[in-house]
C-alpha cells in the first residue's frame, strides 16, 4: 500500500551503529518543510531481540496525519529489515490512538496484549506489501 509524505513536512531516517550492527539506533526524524525545523521524531529502541517504539511530535502538528504517517515508516523500516516491532508498553494517549487505528490496519496485522492494564501492541507483516 502507497503511503503518501504529508504536505508541508519532510522527514529523514538516521540509523547509527553502535556495539550491536544488528540493531543499529534508529531514528525518524520529521521536519517542517519551510523551516526546516525539526517537529516530531519516533525513535527505536533496541529491547531484547526486538524494537520498541518511542515518539513526539510538537502539538501545533497534531491531528493532521503526521504521526501516522511516522509510525507507518518505522514500522515498515522494521518489518522489510526482518526485526520484530512492538509498542513501549506505555504509550501516551495519543500513541494510542495510532495502535487502535484504523488505517494501521491497513498496513500491518496488530495483535494487543495486557499486562497489568497496559497494552502492548504488536506489529507482524500484512500480504507480503512491501
Amino acid at each position: 500500500m502507497r503511503l503518501s509524505t504529508p504536505a508541508g513536512i519532510k522527514s529523514k531516517i538516521e540509523k547509527v551503529n553502535n556495539w550491536d550492527y544488528k540493531y543499529p539506533d534508529v531514528f525518524f526524524n520529521i521536519y517542517d518543510a519551510v523551516s526546516n525545523e525539526k517537529i516530531g521524531h519516533l525513535d527505536l529502541e533496541r529491547y531484547d531481540n526486538k524494537y520498541v517504539t518511542h515518539s513526539s511530535l510538537d502539538e501545533r502538528y497534531r491531528g493532521k496525519g503526521i504521526g501516522l504517517y511516522m509510525y507507518i515508516k518505522a514500522l515498515r523500516w522494521c518489518l522489510k529489515n526482518n526485526h520484530r516491532v512492538t509498542s513501549s508498553g506505555c504509550s501516551s494517549s495519543d500513541a494510542q490512538k495510532i495502535w487502535r487505528s484504523k488505517t494501521l490496519r491497513k498496513h500491518f496485522n496488530i495483535k494487543v496484549k495486557y499486562s497489568y492494564s497496559a497494552p502492548t501492541w504488536y506489529v507482524y507483516k500484512k500480504n507480503d506489501s512491501y
